[in-house]
């Protein structure tokens, strides 16, 4: 199993689905059209993984987030 902790770097493939929840706002959802290596703000033990994106916490499926190599383990 992933194991994710805030600070990872994390690859997300094209095509993975982000979601955006704010107060003022509904639910936003959004497809990535490119793969994106993106910083992990939160890992909660549901399977969505907290990631920041354009400047705001977006969630994604952990199905969609591999490691990437730059994390010193």
């Amino acid at each position: 199993m992933l194991k994710l902790k805030r600070g990872d770097l994390v690859h997300i493939p094209s095509s993975a689905t982000l979601t955006h929840k704010s107060d003022e706002q509904p639910i936003t959802f959004m497809r990535l059209r490119e793969p994106k290596k993106l910083l992990v703000i939160e890992a909660k033990e549901n399977n969505s993984v907290g990631v920041i994106y354009d400047g705001s916490i977006w969630y994604v499926d952990k199905k969609d987030v591999y490691l990437t190599g730059d994390n010193n383990e």
